[in-house]
């Protein structure tokens, strides 16, 4: 079985034209035109078998390589995880063309592991190669990209770029809007991020009005119980402890961790933390 690095997909034009041409009269000439016709077909229908077969070995050959980076990635090996996302790229690109949507999805997975070991530059640079992608094919109005905005502006957030953070933020909530109404989940994921850009500059009265927003959009379209509502419980929580308003914060985790102990159980990890903030404030109210 052919690998991918020897087997060049791209249209050979090592045959010239003219030489098919003689190949085919001469089939005409020698077996009829019935006989040449079934040859074409026969060699058409072979053609596409190992086209067929090729493009099947190419992608499992990709998603085993992606398989692998994941795992490096999990282990903190993050530029071994790029090297082998950046030869997946290059495959795409010679398989499907550089605007193909897995050529995105590379450049995006490229980006997050550049953002997890702190290379924000790259990462930014990775993101936009995406959102170039994704307008190409989409256009602005599209779920993609108001997810490629929101991860660009978490970039510019980390780089401690709080304005352009908003721009980004602001954006991808404007899709999102559009795309499915102010009442969607994803418009409180909006809210919740830009609540989080507020609450790192200090702006905590901006940051609790965009989490409220987030809560009463969660609430009613992911109810109650449902662990993106604890984590809006679990930062008002943090809020109030910072704020010295024990009480109020004792209030808020206990919020949070009925959620979690029901929709993630008391060995999570999030259970715990929650469980321990709890801890904390009853020993200072007690």
């Amino acid at each position: 079985m052919k690998t991918i690095q020897d087997v060049d997909i791209r249209t050979s034009e090592s045959t010239d034209r003219s030489e098919k041409d003689l190949i085919l009269q001469a089939l005409v000439q020698s077996e009829g035109v019935d006989v040449a016709n079934s040859s074409i077909i026969q060699l058409l229908t072979k053609w596409s078998s190992l086209m067929i077969q090729y493009v099947e070995d190419f992608h499992e050959e990709l998603n085993n390589a992606i398989s692998e980076a994941e795992l490096l990635r999990e282990s903190h090996q993050f530029h071994a995880a790029v090297t082998i996302l950046h030869e997946c790229l290059q495959k795409y690109e010679q398989l499907e063309g550089s605007e193909s949507l897995n050529v995105a999805s590379m450049y995006n997975n490229i980006s997050s592991i550049f953002f997890i070991s702190e290379e924000y530059d790259e990462s930014e640079l990775n993101s936009q190669n995406a959102l170039t992608i994704y307008l190409a094919n989409y256009g602005e109005d599209h779920d993609y990209i108001a997810n490629t905005y929101s991860n660009i502006a978490g970039i510019h957030e980390a780089k401690m770029k709080h304005e352009i953070a908003l721009m980004f933020h602001d954006k991808a909530l404007k899709i999102r809007c559009k795309l499915h109404g102010d009442n969607h989940s994803s418009v409180a994921d909006s809210f919740y991020s830009i609540a989080g850009v507020h609450r790192s500059q200090g702006q905590i009265d901006d940051a609790i009005s965009h989490y409220n927003k987030a809560l009463k959009i969660r609430l009613a379209a992911l109810g109650a119980n449902h662990i993106d509502v604890a984590d809006i419980y679990d930062t008002f929580g943090a809020i109030h402890y910072k704020k010295g308003e024990y009480d109020k914060a004792l209030i808020q985790f206990e919020k949070a961790y009925k959620i979690r102990k029901v929709a993630q159980g008391d060995d999570h990890v999030s259970t715990r933390t929650t469980k321990d903030s709890i801890e904390k404030c009853k020993k200072i109210v007690d």
